[in-house]
Protein backbone atom coordinates (compact mmCIF):
# COMPACT_ATOMS: atom_id res chain seq x y z
CA UNK A 1 0.00 0.00 0.00
CA UNK A 2 2.70 2.31 1.03
CA UNK A 3 4.31 1.48 -2.85
CA UNK A 4 0.96 1.94 -4.22
CA UNK A 5 0.21 5.66 -2.54
CA UNK A 6 4.05 6.64 -3.80
CA UNK A 7 2.82 5.72 -7.31
CA UNK A 8 -0.08 7.84 -7.50
CA UNK A 9 1.50 10.56 -5.55
CA UNK A 10 4.53 10.45 -8.37
CA UNK A 11 1.96 9.83 -11.06
CA UNK A 12 0.29 13.05 -10.30
CA UNK A 13 3.07 15.24 -9.58
CA UNK A 14 4.26 14.15 -12.98
CA UNK A 15 1.15 14.24 -14.85
CA UNK A 16 1.32 18.02 -15.86
CA UNK A 17 4.79 17.23 -18.21
CA UNK A 18 3.36 14.14 -19.21
CA UNK A 19 0.37 16.30 -20.85
CA UNK A 20 2.22 18.96 -22.20
CA UNK A 21 4.06 16.58 -23.88
CA UNK A 22 1.67 15.07 -25.41
CA UNK A 23 -0.41 18.51 -26.15
CA UNK A 24 2.33 20.13 -27.45
CA UNK A 25 5.48 17.75 -28.43
CA UNK A 26 6.57 17.89 -32.01
CA UNK A 27 8.59 15.04 -33.21
CA UNK A 28 10.49 17.52 -35.63
CA UNK A 29 11.89 19.54 -33.17
CA UNK A 30 12.08 17.59 -29.92
CA UNK A 31 11.89 13.90 -30.32
CA UNK A 32 13.19 13.10 -33.97
CA UNK A 33 13.78 9.60 -33.30
CA UNK A 34 10.05 9.17 -32.97
CA UNK A 35 9.98 8.48 -36.58
CA UNK A 36 12.71 5.57 -36.21
CA UNK A 37 10.78 4.09 -33.66
CA UNK A 38 7.20 4.36 -35.01
CA UNK A 39 7.31 0.74 -37.04
CA UNK A 40 8.06 -0.72 -33.67
CA UNK A 41 5.25 0.64 -31.73
CA UNK A 42 2.74 0.44 -34.63
CA UNK A 43 3.49 -2.68 -35.81
CA UNK A 44 6.38 -4.18 -34.06
CA UNK A 45 8.22 -4.52 -37.07
CA UNK A 46 12.11 -5.18 -36.47
CA UNK A 47 12.43 -5.41 -40.41
CA UNK A 48 11.64 -2.10 -41.25
CA UNK A 49 12.66 -0.27 -38.01
CA UNK A 50 16.59 0.64 -38.79
CA UNK A 51 19.95 -0.77 -36.88
CA UNK A 52 20.15 0.42 -34.16
CA UNK A 53 17.29 1.54 -33.16
CA UNK A 54 15.33 -1.95 -33.71
CA UNK A 55 17.42 -3.65 -31.26
CA UNK A 56 15.81 -1.76 -28.35
CA UNK A 57 12.89 -3.59 -28.65
CA UNK A 58 12.03 -4.50 -24.95
CA UNK A 59 10.31 -1.06 -24.58
CA UNK A 60 9.30 -0.73 -27.50
CA UNK A 61 7.17 -4.03 -27.37
CA UNK A 62 5.19 -2.73 -24.34
CA UNK A 63 4.47 0.61 -26.61
CA UNK A 64 3.17 -1.43 -28.72
CA UNK A 65 1.13 -3.34 -26.09
CA UNK A 66 -0.66 -0.17 -25.35
CA UNK A 67 -1.48 1.17 -28.72
CA UNK A 68 -3.02 -2.66 -29.72
CA UNK A 69 -5.51 -2.10 -26.48
CA UNK A 70 -6.66 1.39 -27.83
CA UNK A 71 -6.26 3.94 -24.79
CA UNK A 72 -6.15 6.89 -26.44
CA UNK A 73 -7.27 10.12 -25.43
CA UNK A 74 -8.67 12.38 -28.38
CA UNK A 75 -7.97 16.09 -28.22
CA UNK A 76 -6.28 18.53 -30.04
CA UNK A 77 -1.97 18.27 -30.07
CA UNK A 78 0.63 20.02 -32.27
CA UNK A 79 0.79 16.19 -33.44
CA UNK A 80 -2.56 16.67 -35.67
CA UNK A 81 -0.60 18.17 -38.07
CA UNK A 82 1.03 15.02 -38.38
CA UNK A 83 -1.93 13.01 -38.57
CA UNK A 84 -2.20 12.03 -42.53
CA UNK A 85 1.22 10.18 -42.39
CA UNK A 86 1.06 9.15 -38.76
CA UNK A 87 -1.50 7.93 -36.07
CA UNK A 88 -1.81 9.85 -32.78
CA UNK A 89 -2.75 6.72 -31.01
CA UNK A 90 0.63 5.90 -31.60
CA UNK A 91 2.24 9.15 -30.48
CA UNK A 92 -0.16 8.89 -27.27
CA UNK A 93 0.54 5.53 -26.36
CA UNK A 94 4.09 6.11 -26.47
CA UNK A 95 4.13 9.43 -24.37
CA UNK A 96 1.81 7.22 -21.86
CA UNK A 97 4.04 4.33 -21.35
CA UNK A 98 6.74 6.59 -21.02
CA UNK A 99 4.75 8.76 -18.38
CA UNK A 100 4.30 5.62 -16.35
CA UNK A 101 8.20 4.81 -16.27
CA UNK A 102 9.10 7.97 -15.21
CA UNK A 103 6.67 7.57 -12.07
CA UNK A 104 7.71 3.96 -11.81
CA UNK A 105 11.22 5.43 -11.45
CA UNK A 106 10.66 7.59 -9.56
CA UNK A 107 8.87 5.27 -7.07
CA UNK A 108 11.67 2.93 -7.44
CA UNK A 109 14.06 6.02 -6.15
CA UNK A 110 12.25 6.65 -2.89
CA UNK A 111 12.60 2.71 -2.03
CA UNK A 112 15.99 2.62 -2.94
CA UNK A 113 16.66 5.53 -1.14
CA UNK A 114 15.21 4.50 1.89
CA UNK A 115 16.52 1.15 1.87
CA UNK A 116 20.42 2.23 1.05
CA UNK A 117 20.84 5.81 1.39
CA UNK A 118 18.67 7.01 4.25
CA UNK A 119 21.45 7.61 7.15
CA UNK A 120 19.20 9.53 9.59
CA UNK A 121 18.07 7.39 12.41
CA UNK A 122 15.08 7.55 12.29
CA UNK A 123 14.46 7.13 8.85
CA UNK A 124 12.51 10.06 7.56
CA UNK A 125 10.34 9.21 4.89
CA UNK A 126 9.89 12.54 3.07
CA UNK A 127 13.56 11.95 2.15
CA UNK A 128 12.62 9.39 0.10
CA UNK A 129 9.93 10.92 -1.47
CA UNK A 130 12.20 14.30 -2.09
CA UNK A 131 14.65 11.84 -4.04
CA UNK A 132 11.82 10.73 -6.34
CA UNK A 133 10.37 14.20 -6.98
CA UNK A 134 14.61 15.51 -7.60
CA UNK A 135 14.28 13.30 -10.44
CA UNK A 136 10.84 14.69 -12.11
CA UNK A 137 12.12 18.04 -11.63
CA UNK A 138 15.76 17.04 -14.04
CA UNK A 139 15.71 18.65 -17.38
CA UNK A 140 16.07 15.18 -19.01
CA UNK A 141 12.86 13.45 -17.46
CA UNK A 142 10.70 16.31 -19.72
CA UNK A 143 12.93 16.13 -22.48
CA UNK A 144 14.44 12.74 -22.93
CA UNK A 145 12.12 10.32 -20.20
CA UNK A 146 8.82 11.64 -21.08
CA UNK A 147 9.69 11.90 -25.21
CA UNK A 148 8.20 8.60 -27.21
CA UNK A 149 11.44 7.36 -27.38
CA UNK A 150 13.15 4.62 -25.17
CA UNK A 151 14.73 6.85 -22.21
CA UNK A 152 12.06 6.20 -19.59
CA UNK A 153 12.31 2.81 -20.02
CA UNK A 154 16.41 2.64 -19.74
CA UNK A 155 16.24 4.69 -16.76
CA UNK A 156 13.61 2.44 -15.04
CA UNK A 157 15.89 -0.73 -15.81
CA UNK A 158 18.77 1.20 -14.47
CA UNK A 159 17.26 2.15 -10.94
CA UNK A 160 16.16 -1.37 -10.84
CA UNK A 161 19.63 -2.71 -11.44
CA UNK A 162 20.99 -0.29 -8.90
CA UNK A 163 18.76 -1.72 -6.24
CA UNK A 164 19.52 -5.50 -7.11
CA UNK A 165 23.18 -4.24 -6.75
CA UNK A 166 23.17 -2.66 -3.76
CA UNK A 167 21.00 -6.08 -2.20
CA UNK A 168 23.48 -8.32 -3.65
CA UNK A 169 21.02 -10.35 -5.90
CA UNK A 170 21.45 -12.49 -8.41
CA UNK A 171 18.53 -11.63 -9.95
CA UNK A 172 20.87 -8.88 -11.30
CA UNK A 173 22.45 -11.05 -13.87
CA UNK A 174 19.51 -12.33 -15.73
CA UNK A 175 18.34 -8.20 -15.87
CA UNK A 176 21.62 -7.45 -16.82
CA UNK A 177 20.91 -9.40 -20.32
CA UNK A 178 17.73 -6.62 -20.84
CA UNK A 179 20.15 -4.28 -21.84
CA UNK A 180 21.66 -5.35 -25.03
CA UNK A 181 18.36 -4.79 -26.13
CA UNK A 182 17.33 -1.93 -24.59
CA UNK A 183 20.50 0.10 -23.57
CA UNK A 184 23.68 -0.79 -24.09
CA UNK A 185 25.02 2.00 -22.06
CA UNK A 186 23.76 0.73 -18.80
CA UNK A 187 25.74 -1.92 -18.99
CA UNK A 188 28.92 0.13 -18.74
CA UNK A 189 27.26 1.74 -15.76
CA UNK A 190 26.96 -1.04 -14.01
CA UNK A 191 30.43 -2.13 -14.26
CA UNK A 192 31.46 0.60 -12.54
CA UNK A 193 29.68 0.03 -9.21
CA UNK A 194 31.97 -3.12 -8.03
CA UNK A 195 35.14 -1.50 -9.28
CA UNK A 196 33.96 2.13 -7.63
CA UNK A 197 31.10 1.90 -5.23
CA UNK A 198 32.72 -1.03 -3.09
CA UNK A 199 36.24 -0.60 -3.34
CA UNK A 200 38.01 -3.39 -1.04
CA UNK A 201 34.77 -5.31 -0.95
CA UNK A 202 35.62 -7.24 -4.97
CA UNK A 203 33.48 -10.55 -4.07
CA UNK A 204 32.16 -13.26 -5.24
CA UNK A 205 28.68 -11.22 -6.57
CA UNK A 206 30.99 -8.32 -7.91
CA UNK A 207 33.05 -10.80 -10.28
CA UNK A 208 30.26 -12.05 -11.40
CA UNK A 209 28.61 -8.84 -12.16
CA UNK A 210 32.23 -8.02 -13.71
CA UNK A 211 32.22 -10.81 -15.95
CA UNK A 212 28.34 -10.89 -16.90
CA UNK A 213 28.39 -7.58 -17.66
CA UNK A 214 31.98 -7.03 -20.34
CA UNK A 215 30.59 -10.36 -21.74
CA UNK A 216 27.32 -8.90 -22.96
CA UNK A 217 28.88 -5.59 -24.10
CA UNK A 218 31.09 -7.94 -26.27
CA UNK A 219 27.78 -10.01 -27.28
CA UNK A 220 26.14 -6.46 -28.04
CA UNK A 221 29.06 -5.24 -30.17
CA UNK A 222 29.19 -8.42 -32.40
CA UNK A 223 25.24 -8.45 -32.90
CA UNK A 224 24.98 -5.11 -33.98
CA UNK A 225 28.20 -5.22 -36.04
CA UNK A 226 26.44 -8.48 -37.42
CA UNK A 227 22.74 -9.35 -37.69
CA UNK A 228 22.12 -5.81 -36.81
CA UNK A 229 24.87 -3.81 -38.96
CA UNK A 230 24.12 -0.66 -40.34
CA UNK A 231 26.27 0.87 -42.99
CA UNK A 232 25.31 4.80 -42.36
CA UNK A 233 26.13 4.40 -38.70
CA UNK A 234 29.37 2.05 -39.44
CA UNK A 235 31.21 4.55 -37.21
CA UNK A 236 29.57 3.36 -34.18
CA UNK A 237 30.93 -0.72 -34.76
CA UNK A 238 34.41 -0.10 -35.97
CA UNK A 239 36.92 0.28 -33.41
CA UNK A 240 39.11 2.03 -35.64
CA UNK A 241 36.57 4.67 -36.41
CA UNK A 242 35.63 4.91 -32.66
CA UNK A 243 38.97 5.98 -31.79
CA UNK A 244 39.30 8.44 -34.76
CA UNK A 245 36.34 10.19 -33.31
CA UNK A 246 37.46 10.56 -29.89
CA UNK A 247 40.14 12.84 -31.08
CA UNK A 248 37.30 15.20 -31.80
CA UNK A 249 34.00 16.67 -30.53
CA UNK A 250 32.44 17.02 -33.61
CA UNK A 251 30.71 19.79 -32.03
CA UNK A 252 32.29 23.41 -31.22
CA UNK A 253 33.13 23.52 -27.48
CA UNK A 254 30.70 26.02 -26.56
CA UNK A 255 27.99 24.36 -28.08
CA UNK A 256 28.52 21.12 -25.95
CA UNK A 257 29.40 23.33 -22.83
CA UNK A 258 26.19 25.57 -23.38
CA UNK A 259 24.28 21.96 -24.14
CA UNK A 260 25.33 20.03 -21.32
CA UNK A 261 25.01 22.88 -18.77
CA UNK A 262 21.10 23.33 -19.48
CA UNK A 263 20.82 19.46 -19.85
CA UNK A 264 22.33 18.19 -16.34
CA UNK A 265 20.96 20.39 -13.52
CA UNK A 266 20.54 17.81 -11.02
CA UNK A 267 24.32 17.22 -11.35
CA UNK A 268 25.65 20.87 -10.88
CA UNK A 269 22.82 21.21 -7.43
CA UNK A 270 24.60 18.16 -6.23
CA UNK A 271 28.28 19.38 -7.43
CA UNK A 272 27.19 22.69 -5.02
CA UNK A 273 25.69 20.26 -2.21
CA UNK A 274 29.27 18.64 -2.25
CA UNK A 275 31.30 21.93 -2.60
CA UNK A 276 29.36 23.70 0.13
CA UNK A 277 29.45 20.69 2.52
CA UNK A 278 33.79 20.20 1.94
CA UNK A 279 33.99 23.94 2.56
CA UNK A 280 31.91 24.36 5.39
CA UNK A 281 32.34 20.98 7.44
CA UNK A 282 34.82 19.36 5.27
CA UNK A 283 32.99 16.03 4.74
CA UNK A 284 31.04 14.44 1.79
CA UNK A 285 30.26 10.68 0.74
CA UNK A 286 33.51 10.35 -1.53
CA UNK A 287 32.40 7.11 -2.84
CA UNK A 288 29.43 8.56 -4.39
CA UNK A 289 31.24 11.84 -5.31
CA UNK A 290 33.75 9.11 -6.94
CA UNK A 291 31.49 7.10 -8.97
CA UNK A 292 29.82 10.44 -10.23
CA UNK A 293 32.99 11.52 -11.72
CA UNK A 294 33.50 8.40 -13.07
CA UNK A 295 30.15 7.86 -15.15
CA UNK A 296 30.37 11.48 -16.24
CA UNK A 297 34.12 10.20 -17.79
CA UNK A 298 32.40 7.06 -19.19
CA UNK A 299 29.42 8.86 -20.60
CA UNK A 300 31.64 11.87 -22.37
CA UNK A 301 33.77 8.73 -24.17
CA UNK A 302 30.89 6.92 -25.10
CA UNK A 303 29.22 10.56 -26.66
CA UNK A 304 32.56 10.64 -28.11
CA UNK A 305 33.63 7.52 -29.99
CA UNK A 306 30.20 7.12 -30.95
CA UNK A 307 29.70 10.79 -32.65
CA UNK A 308 26.83 11.68 -31.07
CA UNK A 309 27.28 15.50 -30.79
CA UNK A 310 25.79 17.16 -27.67
CA UNK A 311 24.02 14.18 -26.53
CA UNK A 312 25.89 14.10 -23.71
CA UNK A 313 23.48 14.95 -21.34
CA UNK A 314 21.33 12.39 -22.62
CA UNK A 315 23.83 9.62 -21.89
CA UNK A 316 24.78 10.87 -18.66
CA UNK A 317 21.08 11.01 -17.33
CA UNK A 318 20.05 7.32 -17.73
CA UNK A 319 22.30 7.57 -14.48
CA UNK A 320 19.90 10.28 -12.96
CA UNK A 321 18.06 7.93 -9.99
CA UNK A 322 21.61 7.61 -8.58
CA UNK A 323 22.35 11.32 -8.82
CA UNK A 324 19.03 11.81 -6.77
CA UNK A 325 19.59 9.60 -4.27
CA UNK A 326 23.18 11.06 -3.16
CA UNK A 327 21.89 14.47 -4.06
CA UNK A 328 19.13 14.34 -0.91
CA UNK A 329 21.92 12.06 0.62
CA UNK A 330 24.04 14.68 1.05
CA UNK A 331 21.51 17.50 1.16
CA UNK A 332 19.52 15.69 4.05
CA UNK A 333 23.22 15.50 6.51
CA UNK A 334 22.94 19.58 6.34
CA UNK A 335 20.25 19.57 8.72
CA UNK A 336 22.43 18.19 11.38
CA UNK A 337 23.70 19.62 14.28
CA UNK A 338 26.39 21.95 13.72
CA UNK A 339 29.50 20.97 13.90
CA UNK A 340 28.65 17.00 14.11
CA UNK A 341 28.30 16.85 10.32
CA UNK A 342 27.25 13.36 9.43
CA UNK A 343 30.41 10.75 8.93
CA UNK A 344 30.59 9.31 5.41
Amino acid sequence: MRSLLLFLIFLLLAFPLFYFVYKFGDPDQISHDFYHYYALYDQFDLIKTKPPFNMRFIGAFFIYLLYQSGIYYNTDTRFDDYALYMKEEVWFAAVFFNFLMVATTATLIAKVYTRYFETNTPKQPLNAVLAGTVYLMGYGTMFFDLMPVTEAFSTCLFVIMLGLFLKRSYWLLPVLLLCVFQREFLLLLILLLPWLYRPGYFERFDRLVTITAVALFIAYFVIRSTWFYNPELHHQTNLGAMLYQMQSLGVSTMVMLRQSLISLNLLLIYALVVAFKYWTTGTYYRKGARLILAILVVAFGVTLAGGLGTNFGRMFYLATPLVACLLVKEAASLTTVSGQPTKN
